[in-house]
């Protein structure tokens, strides 16, 4: 493990520079890591757990824009103030910079310009993908859609642990929750998941797909 955590660290500068200045911080389930429109005085990686980044509007609706999990950074895209609330899900390990010495670092070094401008690439795609998902009329596409995402982003042949409610899964997909909770039972009885209590499930793969991926 270690190895590979070296591999990856001279691969990405972004990886290297947070093993090297940054500070592990734990946040206990439901704990707010930063208020929307606080000042942006630190830049987090996650270690571990899941981290909801919310927008509020001023009558106090949610909307839950991205799940983000290891290997995802906090605060990349802001400015002068967090532009988004972001949230602990789980219990949530994340490495902490400030802003003030990430900011010397990039000025200087290529490398990580280069990495941060990936990073937020990637952070676009994933809007990208929020309008994919909102765009589908109907609410079991919608759900199911998510959950192929969630499951692409997570090593697993069995069942994958979903750390979030599903009131949160309807603020991230415009839905209420009881058609949240509607559409896991459509998933699940046309077989394209399996549940397993609340928080477990499993993509079904298809006939097509199993001959595809043995195939591959």
């Amino acid at each position: 493990m270690r190895r590979i955590q070296t591999i990856e660290s001279a691969l990405d500068p972004l990886i290297a520079f947070f093993r090297e200045r940054g500070t592990e911080i734990k946040f206990q389930p439901g704990a707010t890591i930063a208020a929307q429109g606080s000042a942006s005085k630190t830049i987090y990686r996650v270690l571990r757990g899941c981290v909801r980044v919310c927008a509020y509007s001023e009558d106090g609706e949610r909307r839950i824009l991205q799940f983000l999990g290891a290997g995802d950074y906090l605060g990349l895209d802001d400015i002068a103030d967090c532009i988004t609330a972001r949230e602990a899900v789980d219990t949530v390990v994340l490495s902490a910079v400030s802003r003030k010495a990430f900011e010397a670092e990039l000025r200087s070094q290529t490398a990580l310009q280069d990495a941060m401008r990936h990073r937020l690439a990637e952070e676009i795609g994933a809007h990208a993908t929020l309008f994919m998902l909102t765009a589908q009329t109907s609410a079991v596409e919608r759900v199911k859609l998510f959950l192929e995402n969630y499951a692409k982003r997570r090593s697993s042949n069995g069942f994958i642990a979903l750390p979030m409610c599903r009131r949160d899964i309807a603020d991230h997909l415009g839905l209420s929750m009881e058609t949240v909770s509607r559409a896991f039972s459509a998933l699940k009885e046309r077989g394209d998941i399996a549940l397993r209590g609340a928080n477990f499930f499993r993509p079904v793969e298809t006939g097509t797909e199993r001959a595809l991926t043995h195939a591959a």
